[in-house]
């Protein structure tokens, strides 16, 4: 499942969290542009050309580039070379530290990434609150017109682009990497429920405002990893697999 959050003043408001997120912080989605447009939030909590941070899947071009976007006051706009098609599901992303911006763009197929330089950017506290498929989620500003589905973030936390492509195939990967390593992280599938829930374990549902659709979601058979049991080959052949029947087996 997914939203499609085209229409002005639709977004997802989870309220009062990361604010000034500790660097580096990892936002992730799948998401699919659906048109031409200035700008494209995933998510973010910026307020208007000042204090904040959003992660964008149009920034400001129209090549469709992803891009991020900190400040303090005025907020930079940074915008890698990774360009999305129209209409077609990418997991997309950044690792954020003060002086890279590592980019991110799969379709399953391939993986392609971006550094960017910059100059100190810490993202500054504000009053607005964080949002998915919008830049602030206490009122309207540089609405998506994207479906978006399975919303990653994590402060202090940097993983590897082989992890990174775990997340996309299986994104419950992020919940178990982020619980070990991260500061804080919220994880939201988006499954067309009012309100929309966090799957990270704290708690923070998101409240759905507008009239964002429910539509189908990414190209991913499964949120879970498969995983297989090997037993030795005697063991195996004398019928002794080392369970009951009803026995049940820990991951």
């Amino acid at each position: 499942m997914a939203r499609l959050f085209g229409t002005t003043g639709d977004r997802l408001n989870g309220g009062d969290i990361f604010d000034a997120p500790t660097m580096p912080f990892f936002a992730a989605a799948w998401f699919k542009q659906k048109i031409d447009q200035s700008t494209g939030v995933v998510m973010g909590r910026l307020q208007p050309g000042q204090e904040g941070w959003k992660f964008a899947s149009h920034q400001w071009n129209s090549t469709h580039d992803i891009g991020l976007t900190i400040g303090p006051t005025p907020a930079t706009d940074d915008v890698s070379s990774l360009a999305v098609a129209l209409d077609t599901w990418f997991f997309g992303g950044v690792i954020a530290t003060t002086t890279n911006y590592h980019y991110f763009r799969y379709d399953l197929t391939t993986f392609s990434t971006d550094d960017n330089s910059v100059t100190a950017a810490t993202p500054g506290s504000n009053s607005q609150s964080f949002a998915i498929g919008a830049t602030r989620g206490n009122s309207d500003g540089e609405e998506d017109d994207a479906e978006i589905a399975w919303v990653m973030f994590a402060e202090n936390f940097s993983p590897t682009d082989d992890q990174i492509k775990e997340f996309a195939h299986y994104p419950m990967a992020f919940q178990r990497e982020a619980s070990l390593a991260a500061d804080d992280h919220g994880l939201w599938p988006i499954i067309g429920a009012s309100p929309e829930p966090d799957w990270s374990g704290k708690g923070r549902n998101m409240t759905v405002v507008g009239t964002p659709a429910v539509v189908a979601g990414p190209p991913i058979a499964s949120q879970f990893r498969p995983v297989t049991y090997s037993f030795p080959t005697a063991a195996a052949a004398a019928g002794n697999h080392g369970f009951k029947f009803g026995q049940r087996m820990g991951v």
